[in-house]
């Protein structure tokens, strides 16, 4: 597995604040994410409503859910997002929001990688991701 993390954040006061979140990452795989099955993990975010609290899902949910949690949601604090395409028992893409400081991006495709490279400004390979999701 090769794992890259994001960490496009604009300053604004005192504070630092990620640019993106978890949709802006599932959009560059649209029809994939959707024919996916996903398994999630430890979510934690901010409703559009600007209530913390943890979804009312968990363990596995289809990627259209996915991705209409993700759409609805103002912000993403924490969470695992692992994708399954049909018949695989090993993730094509991992997701990881990370304290709301980062997003942590795992794949074994290059592509995946590349797109991922492509899309932010500021992103960096991490050992620790691979080794944590190999």
């Amino acid at each position: 597995m090769k794992a890259v993390t994001i960490h496009d954040v604009i300053n604004r006061g005192s504070g630092s604040y990620l640019t993106f979140d978890l949709i802006d990452i599932l959009n560059l795989f649209p029809r994939r994410v959707i024919s996916s099955s996903w398994s999630v993990e430890g979510v934690w975010c901010i409703q559009k409503e600007g209530e913390e609290q943890e979804p009312k899902f968990k363990g596995q949910i289809s990627g259209k859910d996915l991705n209409h949690f993700a759409t609805n949601v103002n912000q993403i604090i924490d969470g695992v997002f692992k994708g399954f395409e049909e018949g695989s028992k090993k993730p094509w893409l991992v997701i990881v929001a990370d304290d709301s400081t980062l997003y942590a991006v795992i794949s074994n495709e290059d592509a995946v990688i590349n797109e991922i490279k492509d899309k932010f400004k500021v992103v960096k390979e991490s050992l620790e991701w691979a080794q944590e999701y190999a």
